[in-house]
């Protein structure tokens, strides 16, 4: 079954005589995540709550499936899977009991209640926390609660305020891949973050600033690993954008012979005296007169060797032309 798409049209919101959204039309699609971002005030979770049809706008409309969402929600209520920032669980019941409540209220035997519940948690690396107080829960032992919650429901659309805000790296990564995973399975994703590992994972981005559209970008989601595997080599890795494959350059034949402009050949220059033509035990007959420059001299003036400096007799030193 084929899961409509959510969209907004031409939606305006003002609370406290403040117009939070003006004019804001977005569409999310199934399998294809969205992600809600800009600076805090921008009107993100706002926006959030208008296409989870908790709060009606003031002009516009949302609609799921061309049907106008009505004040209860309707006809999403029952399709829907939230994660709002304040995570609304009860402290006093524990992670397993917060997860079944919404399944409990739609009638669904206590057998597959408990079995639903058990595969969320699991999902979210909570299985070993089911018979904790939520109040004994860290803030992101909570939120991941929250998402166990939401997945638990088997939503057609999930809707995620600020899901990733105190997960640490690897929690943040398995709730990342669990929203991949709903997105592969066709469902509709809207996510409403700062995080830009979020955003990245989105294949929309809208922006946000001061209640109004600054942009609607293309994201960065990456393919499945399936999706991957059944085209090839030539799988985009993120965007829709095949990577370039590296080419190496064809071999260069180097010339025998040097070039007339190099400044020095691989051989001494036939006016230098080569290293080692003179005797180690007597000077040849034929030895420069002590006044001619010959290559060592006009170093002779240096205060030293720099660290690691080849001897000048020594046979692998470079050669260096006279001065």
């Amino acid at each position: 079954m084929s899961v409509p798409s959510l969209v907004a049209e031409g939606v305006s919101v003002e609370l406290g005589g403040r117009r939070i959204l003006e004019h804001v039309s977005v569409a999310a699609r199934a399998g294809e995540p969205l992600a809600l971002t800009g600076p805090s005030g921008s009107g993100k979770t706002t926006l959030l709550l208008v296409l989870a049809g908790l709060l009606m706008p003031d002009a516009g409309r949302v609609t799921y499936g061309a049907v106008a969402l009505e004040p209860d929600g309707a006809p999403l209520r029952e399709r829907r899977g939230l994660v709002l920032q304040a995570y609304g669980l009860a402290e006093a019941l524990t992670a397993e009991e917060n997860v079944t409540l919404p399944l409990q209220a739609r009638g669904i035997p206590r057998t597959e209640v408990l079995e639903r519940a058990a595969g969320a948690l699991a999902a979210v690396g909570l299985s070993g926390l089911a018979g904790h107080l939520v109040g004994e829960l860290s803030g992101g032992q909570q939120q991941r609660v929250a998402l166990a919650r939401a997945l638990a429901v088997d939503p057609e659309v999930l809707l995620a305020d600020e899901p990733t805000s105190e997960l640490d790296a690897d929690s943040r990564e398995l709730v990342l891949e669990r929203f991949r995973q709903l997105a592969a399975a066709g469902k509709v994703v809207v996510l409403a973050s700062h995080d830009p590992e979020v955003t990245a994972r989105c294949a929309t981005v809208l922006r946000l600033r001061d209640g109004r559209v600054e942009a609607l970008e293309a994201g960065e989601r990456p393919l499945s690993p399936a999706a991957s595997a059944s085209l090839g080599a030539g799988a985009p890795a993120s965007g829709g954008v095949v990577p370039t494959r590296f080419t190496p350059p064809a071999p260069v034949e180097v010339p025998t012979e040097p070039a007339p402009t190099a400044a020095a050949s691989p051989e001494p220059a036939p006016t230098a005296p080569a290293p080692r033509e003179p005797a180690p035990t007597a000077p040849a007959p034929t030895a420069p007169a002590p006044t001619e420059a010959a290559p060592p001299e006009p170093r002779a003036p240096e205060a030293g060797r720099a660290a690691g400096e080849p001897e000048e007799d020594d046979p692998h030193a470079l050669w260096r032309p006279p001065d």
